[in-house]
């Protein structure tokens, strides 16, 4: 593949580990399973919990915490994110038990042909103009999947079963604290499994950096959080950690400045600033990849529709029905430390889906 030294493992993935779930709970899966995680859910504890810190990857905990911290010192191994190794894609996978390919979860926006609208997935507002009124909810109405928990709950109806967010979903939390309260009252009850994701460090990192002072912070205090939470639970429930990407230090490139490149686009660049796909005006191919490689190409691998299609990259299994109406003529890869910036507004300091070792690698931490 071109000049791509990194690209995920879909046999050692956070898809995995849902794999291993979903297999343990005698739920029917086309992936495959984790043996180091099959093993461990073999012991049969009483409580399991899976939980999420986004953008917890590996050079994060390696760049903010020592040695001793319990969310470096229990790491068993190390797995591969999903293409692209971003939030989106990534939680969804976990979530869904499916890979990119097949939950049409691509990137932070996607191209929503019903609205003729660069739709923020989670948001369901459009990317470049927020006043638009949309009528089809895309993610709602178009990339709906039933989730791990659902699907282990109906082979398994007398287990509890919880997912629990952040209070940007109605009921959520709006501490990392809270949720690990809510999970000790949990392991206090009957048989149980649980979801678990919190938002931190990817917000903090984003804004500060890998190493940041604010990063390094967050990254304590998460792990300080942790480990009270860990002394406090009882013994018969096995805690399972990972992160859905890892973050790299970017510097932007301001697409804008490139009036030249933009004039040969029939719609805006979406999914992601390190994982980018182009609709290209029928006849400029030839002038947008003159200058694709021309202002971006030592930065980005530039793949046409057919060749990403064609890679797996996005993982193995159906392609989601609109996979053809969200990628566009060609894909870009971010491979170093670029990042385009589409908006004109305060650039972030770090950021992921690009394929580089420090945005695919993730842990997974066990604890018992």
């Amino acid at each position: 593949m071109k000049r791509l030294i990194h690209v995920p493992d879909y046999q050692n993935s956070i898809l995995n580990v849902s794999a291993s779930l979903l297999n343990h709970y005698g739920v029917t899966t086309a992936y495959s399973t984790l043996k180091i995680l099959d093993q461990e859910l073999k012991k049969d504890y009483k409580h399991v919990i899976l939980m999420v810190l986004d953008g917890m990857g590996i050079n994060i905990l390696n760049h903010n915490l020592s040695s001793d911290s319990l969310l470096r010192k229990n790491l068993k191994t190390t797995l591969s994110s999903v293409f692209p190794p971003t939030t989106t894609a990534a939680t969804t996978a976990i979530l869904s038990g499916l890979p990119p390919i097949s939950s049409g979860h691509l990137g932070w926006t996607q191209y929503n042909q019903i609205d003729d609208s660069i739709t923020t997935v989670f948001l369901n507002t459009d990317y470049y103009n927020p006043n638009k009124v949309l009528t089809h909810n895309l993610q709602r109405d178009s990339l709906s999947y039933i989730n791990i928990v659902d699907q282990i709950r109906e082979v398994n109806p007398n287990l509890h079963l919880e997912i629990l967010f952040p209070s940007f979903k109605i009921g959520g939390h709006e501490t990392f604290d809270d949720e690990l309260n809510r999970l000790l009252m949990i392991t206090k009850g009957s048989k149980s499994f649980s979801y678990c994701y919190w938002t931190e460090p990817d917000s903090t990192i984003h804004e500060a950096g890998i190493t940041g002072l604010k990063t390094k912070q967050i990254v304590k205090a998460l792990n300080t959080s942790y480990e009270r939470f860990l002394s406090e639970i009882g013994e018969n429930v096995l805690v399972i950690t990972t992160a859905d990407h890892g973050l790299i230090d970017v510097e932007p490139i301001l697409i804008d400045d490139y009036k030249d490149f933009l004039d040969t686009l029939r719609i805006l660049p979406s999914i992601e600033p390190r994982a980018t796909t182009f609709f290209v005006k029928k006849d400029q191919h030839e002038l947008f990849q003159i200058l694709f490689n021309q202002y971006f190409g030592k930065d980005f691998v530039l793949l046409s529709k057919k060749e990403i299609l064609a890679s797996h990259l996005f993982g193995y299994g159906k392609p989601h029905l609109m996979i053809n109406a969200f990628i566009g003529d060609y894909f870009s890869i971010a491979i170093n430390n670029k990042m385009f910036q589409f908006l004109k507004t305060k650039p972030f300091k770090a950021h992921h889906a690009g394929l580089t070792k420090e945005e695919l690698e993730v842990p997974l931490i066990l604890n018992k």
